[in-house]
Order: C-alpha cells, then sequence, then structure tokens
C-alpha cells in the first residue's frame, strides 16, 4: 500500500532479479504460495490491474490467497492463481480462512504428489494471523476467560521466568524498560501505560484483547498442525 514512484520504493522486483521461486521452479521444482501476499503495489490490486507483481509470474506455479497487508478473516479478499474469487463458503457452515488455506495447502501438494510423485516441491505458507484483525472462533478465545486479569506487568515477567525455566533464554536475561524509545523520539500513542494506572474499563479492555489474541494464535496453531500432520 506504500508503493510511490520514487527509487527504491515503487514495490517492484527488478525483472533481471530472481527469486527463490524462480530458481526452484527453473530447476524442476513445484512451486506454491498460501496465504498473505504484501508484495503487489495497489494499483495492481484489482481485476483489471497488472499482474506482473502477482505470484505467478514471480516463479510461482499456484498462488491462493489474499493480496495485501490484512484481510477479514471470516469473509476475506481471496485470489487464486491470477484472478480474485468469491470464498468457498460461508461462517455459518464452518469457514475461517486459516482454515481455507491449510486446506488448499494440503490439495496443493495432494494433487503434486499424485501427478509426480517424484517431483521435489516448494510452498510458501503464510496465514494472515496474527495480524489484525484479529477473529476465531468463540470457543479458543473462551479459553483463555480471565487469563490476562492480572495485566501485562505481571504476565512480562511470568513469561520470561518460564522462557528462563526452559533454557531459551539465559538465566541473566533482563525484562527491558516498557517504554524504551526516548521520549523526544516516541510517539504519544506508543507509550506503554502501567497496569495500575489503567481505568477498571481499560484493564477489562486490554485483558479482553488479550484473550483473544491468544486464542487467535491456539486456532492458527491448530491449523498448522493439521497441514504438518498432513505432511
Amino acid at each position: 500500500e506504500g508503493a510511490n514512484g520514487f527509487p527504491g520504493y515503487h514495490a517492484r522486483i527488478p525483472e533481471q532479479c530472481a527469486t527463490i521461486s524462480h530458481l526452484l521452479q527453473d530447476a524442476g521444482w513445484s512451486t506454491f504460495w498460501v496465504g498473505k501476499n504484501h508484495n503487489v503495489p495497489e494499483q495492481d490490486n484489482a481485476p483489471g490491474g497488472y499482474r506482473g507483481t502477482w505470484p505467478l509470474q514471480q516463479g510461482f506455479d499456484r498462488f491462493y490467497g489474499f493480496l495485501g497487508g490484512e484481510t477479514n478473516q471470516w469473509y476475506p479478499d481471496l485470489a487464486e492463481d491470477n484472478h480474485f474469487i468469491d470464498q468457498p463458503y460461508l461462517p455459518s457452515e464452518g469457514y475461517h480462512l486459516s482454515k481455507d488455506l491449510v486446506d488448499q495447502a494440503i490439495r496443493m501438494i495432494r494433487d503434486n504428489k499424485a501427478s509426480n510423485p517424484s517431483k521435489p516441491w516448494y510452498m510458501w505458507f503464510c496465514p494472515g494471523a496474527n495480524h489484525a484483525p484479529h477473529q476465531c472462533p468463540q470457543e479458543y478465545i473462551d479459553k483463555y476467560k480471565g487469563k490476562f486479569d492480572a495485566g501485562y506487568d505481571a504476565y512480562r515477567e511470568w513469561v520470561l521466568a518460564r522462557m528462563i525455566e526452559k533454557g531459551i533464554f539465559p538465566e541473566d536475561t533482563k525484562l527491558t524498560p516498557f517504554n524504551p524509545m526516548p521520549e523526544d523520539q516516541a510517539n504519544p500513542l506508543d507509550v506503554v501505560l502501567p497496569w495500575d494506572t489503567l481505568s477498571d474499563d481499560q484493564k477489562k479492555l486490554f485483558s479482553r484483547m488479550a484473550e483473544v489474541w491468544a486464542g487467535f494464535s491456539e486456532y492458527t496453531d491448530t491449523q498448522i498442525g493439521r497441514l504438518i500432520d498432513y505432511l
């Protein structure tokens, strides 16, 4: 969306530059892109737009997903190969973008195996999660009810202790400051307020936001797990 006419900011890969997908395709691999594609300039993101920046012209045999930074998880703006499509079914019928993307990824791999079992394949899988909008089935959100009520001050300390305990971080790891940016560089909206200074309504809001994000994360993990299980 930020593409413009200035050098280095037109969001177009020079034609003389090969992508990894081009190299693999030339070497005889099947190449698939499933999910988010934030590489297409806004003026090309249209039914009649230029297709040179779309995945199929960037070394991919197949594409299924969406163009841009984000899309609705229940009613996404979907594209398949070189054209826009309607979503295959509705949320009332069980639709969610992450689920659909995994279904399509499995289908591509299955079709490749069926037509040429010995042909190697490469898949660039990019779910729209956990980017905004944070949307997932209610039962996943409900699992985290009250889990963040102690506030982000306490939560970050708990997370660090757990990571040290599991050997992910060295024992002498310290938490970063709440607001590491100098005051003369920080945007007022980027400043994190101590939990105890928030109103009750703010605490409820931020706790709820964390519950939704956590549920969204688990739902996404579950869908990716289906793909891994298939492999």
